[in-house]
């Protein structure tokens, strides 16, 4: 995918949070960044989990150590992040986001 594409998609989903305040819950969490294809743990360690909502879609805000944020926005079956599709797993306290080569898991405390 080029980057225009990657750029375009980051700023729909950027667009898509603008939500109140009042309806973000945040919490401190664990988080496990793995990529899938070399079989690596990238990160695993605290988080912080921000979750909102923007008209029918929930969006998670995922930040781990001093990295940039991750972003998954979408409801039901329906996920994305940034361009890329998403395979999301509901854990009740956290999530597990699957794309392309990697997987998050991000759980609260």
């Amino acid at each position: 995918m080029n980057m225009t594409k990657k750029i375009l998609a980051m700023a729909v989903l950027a667009a898509s949070m603008s939500v109140s305040a009042s309806a973000a819950m945040q919490a401190q969490g664990q988080c496990k960044l793995k990529n899938l294809a070399a079989d690596k743990v990238l990160y695993h360690g605290a988080c912080t989990i921000r979750q909102s909502e923007s008209g029918k879609n929930t969006v998670y805000e995922i930040k781990m150590g001093a990295g940039e944020s991750f972003l998954f926005a979408g409801h039901g079956s329906q996920w994305m992040h940034g361009a890329d599709k998403v395979k999301f797993t509901d854990l009740g306290g956290g999530a597990i986001f699957v794309w392309d080569k990697f997987s998050l898991s991000a759980v609260a405390r």
